[in-house]
């Protein structure tokens, strides 16, 4: 006989597929099947999947009719406060009908924040294709960082003839997504110039924006000075060259067949596509479009102060990107307006 007070459940233990499951421990009933026992795991399995959901939902009902019920939860689960505030702040950001299978508690916590068509674009492409939590916390992050970028300023595509520094002042403030140029870095003098250039660009590349900036090993340690005034650089990429050192004779040093490209940062701002190496193998002008494609969207704008004969503005345009291209040597502008009108 139970015992007044005392439900069945909790004297006797619920049958699941074969199987008593008790307060002290879990045992077979009679001689369950192999396909009993695998059923059984499921349902253990989905137990723990969602009791953080279930305890959040519980605690919005409560709520609801009797006012908070932390108390009596923290005292019936052994649950934390802050456990216990989180999985009801989840549970009533996260409607039941946009709970998807498949995905635990912590990935939900993830998109909790957000707008509730950009928890089912989030969500189902987290179901879709497999996404571990720290995936959906990546997309969550890149939504933010994409939200604190301005699409209000637009530039049109255009080859400018003069000293980079006084072309980019015409410029609108926050309206470049991409810096990516190959400076001059022969002399002091270039050094100092790509100095005041990059003091200019800062203020016209756009929040949460990438910039690449070509170098040698030579001029590492000084481009790289200059480079960390005015952005966080995150990486150092190596393009290995694809120019053959055959036939190049001579005798003393190696023949260098790879350039350093700076990776650096205003705010933060996420890669397109899949993570990959920093070691690139690229024709020149394949490197360049891979680049534009990993930093930029379509009709997002590339700059390039120092475009020589205009290679980053091309690659930009095949990408169906906007360009703005500066150079001050004469012949290498209009070599680049020729390049890019046959173009």
């Amino acid at each position: 006989m139970v015992r007044a007070g005392t439900s069945p459940h909790k004297r006797h233990g619920a049958i699941v597929h074969g199987f008593r499951l008790a307060e002290r421990g879990l045992t077979p009933v009679g001689t369950p099947t192999r396909e009993q026992w695998s059923d059984c795991l499921d349902y253990l399995m989905h137990l723990e999947r969602h009791i953080h959901f279930w305890i959040g939902d519980l605690l919005l009902c409560g709520a609801r009719r009797w006012g908070e019920m932390y108390d009596e939860m923290i005292e019936r689960t052994g649950y934390e406060p802050r456990t216990l505030r989180t999985l009801k702040w989840v549970a009533s950001s996260v409607d039941v009908s946009r709970r998807r299978e498949g995905l635990s508690f912590a990935h939900h916590q993830e998109v909790a924040g957000l707008s509730p068509e950009q928890q089912d674009v989030v969500l189902a492409q987290a179901q879709r294709e497999g996404w571990t939590r720290e995936m959906v916390r990546h997309a969550v992050n890149r939504l933010a960082y994409e939200g604190e970028r301005s699409d209000d300023v637009t530039v049109v595509s255009g080859l400018h003839h003069g000293d980079c520094r006084h072309v980019m002042q015409t410029l609108p403030d926050e309206s470049i997504d991409l810096l990516l140029t190959d400076p001059p870095q022969d002399s002091a003098d270039d050094v100092a110039i790509l100095d005041s250039a990059l003091d200019c660009v800062t203020t016209k590349l756009k929040p949460n924006s990438h910039v690449y900036i070509f170098t040698t090993w030579q001029m590492y340690p000084e481009i790289t000075a200059v480079v960390e005034r005015y952005f966080d650089v995150r990486n150092t990429l190596t393009w290995v060259t694809t120019s053959s050192a055959d036939g190049l004779g001579g005798h003393g040093n190696y023949v260098d067949q790879y350039a350093v490209i700076l990776f650096a940062h205003k705010g933060r701002r996420h890669l397109n596509g899949h993570r990959t190496g920093d070691v690139l193998r690229y024709e020149p002008m394949a490197l360049l479009q891979y680049l534009i494609g990993k930093s930029t969207r379509e009709q997002e704008t590339v700059l390039d102060p120092f475009m020589r004969v205009g290679n980053t503005c091309l690659a930009a345009q095949a990408e169906r990107r906007r360009y703005v291209g500066i150079e001050s040597d004469q012949r290498w502008y209009q070599q680049a307006v020729h390049s890019l009108a046959a173009a």
